[in-house]
Parts: C-alpha cells; structure tokens; sequence
C-alpha cells in the first residue's frame, strides 16, 4: 500500500501476519516463528506456523549450539 503525502513525499507500508495455534505466550512465539519464515521469502502475506517446517527445525538446531 503506498500514501501520498501533501509534500510529495511517498509512504510505502505491508502488512505481515504470522497465524499460530495455542495459548499464551507459545501461541505469540510461533507466530513469531511464522513470521520470520515467511520474510525469509517475501513480504505483505501471511503465513501459517508449522513445528515439522524445515525452517522451525534449523531454528531448533540453533538453539542447541548456544
């Protein structure tokens, strides 16, 4: 979405959403989760949190080696 400004100046905005399944603070974390996955490959979409993704399971591995 693009406004335009009385100035000419141009404002560019998109919107991300990340859809998890849950309760409390694990339902914010995966789709946290889901949202950086979906960046990875574009943006302005939605995506929906999977745990067997490849993604999430790189992120494990992540974790293990701090």
């Amino acid at each position: 979405m693009e406004f335009e400004l009385p100035n000419l100046t141009s404002i560019k905005t998109s919107l991300s959403i990340g859809v998890a399944n849950g309760q409390g603070c694990e339902v914010v974390n995966h789709a946290k989760t889901a949202i950086s996955e979906m960046r990875q490959f574009k943006r302005g979409s939605y995506n929906i949190y999977d745990p067997e993704s490849l993604f999430v399971k790189q992120q494990e591995k992540n974790i293990y080696w701090i």
